[in-house]
């Protein structure tokens, strides 16, 4: 498991509604709050770039995300799993 802290990069998986074109990328995120080590507060980037504030998102650890949640970059659980 990663320890999340502020400032940390993450993806976000946006739901179907949120998406503007069809595909299957990640958001590009920013950890602003930690309410708990399982839930978070970030700012991320939609496809146009425009910067949309999430609150109380699940951060999936060691499984796949779903649709709504944040998750770690596949670098860093490398790294991560590399440190142990």
């Amino acid at each position: 498991m990663i320890v999340p802290t502020v400032g940390r990069s993450l993806y976000y998986s946006p739901l179907p509604g949120e998406k503007l074109y069809d595909h299957d990328q990640p958001w590009m995120g920013f950890l602003c709050h930690l309410n708990s080590d399982q839930t978070i507060n970030m700012l991320v980037l939609n496809e146009s770039g425009m910067a949309v504030q999430k609150s109380h998102l699940t951060l999936a650890q060691d499984r796949e995300p779903l649709p709504g949640e944040a998750y770690w970059m596949p670098y860093q659980v490398k790294t991560a799993e590399k440190s142990v």
